[in-house]
């Protein structure tokens, strides 16, 4: 159990890997090629990286393991998203605006916590993982 766990984490990770790829590409293509605010163009980014995530999870990680009802998979994965790009916003904004630190390494850090919480949450109630601990 714990080796499935392990292999289901290396595998999220490395398609977070490509969905980072994806959100840390277009926030600074839209934070440096337009006039747009810094916290708009992360916005921009999360999104892209969260359609880049749910096909990484639907059909690499999770193997589809969604309940019968699609939608409602759906919805909670972007409920989940939501969550996560609150979260992923008041990091930059506290990083950048509190902390002094710069946009890329604040989305560093965010995505760092991000990442983790998505695992665990998706995992969970999107997919029903029979892998994922779950507190009883």
């Amino acid at each position: 159990m714990y080796f499935d766990f392990l292999i289901k984490f290396l595998r999220y990770g490395g398609g977070s890997v490509i969905a980072l790829g994806v959100d840390v590409g277009m926030l600074l293509l839209v934070a440096y090629a337009t006039p747009a605010p810094y916290l708009v163009a992360a916005a921009t980014g999360f999104v892209f990286g969260c359609f880049a995530k749910y096909a990484v999870s639907t059909y690499f990680v999770y193997e589809d393991n969604r309940d019968d009802d699609k939608t409602l998979s759906i919805v909670w994965f972007i409920a989940i998203a939501l969550c996560g790009l609150a979260l992923n916003h008041l990091i930059i904004y506290f990083g950048v605006e509190h902390f002094g630190l710069n946009l890329f390494f604040s989305k560093v850090i965010s995505a760092g916590c991000v990442f983790v919480m998505n695992f665990f949450l998706i995992g969970m109630i999107v997919f029903k993982d029979p892998i994922i601990p779950k507190r009883d």
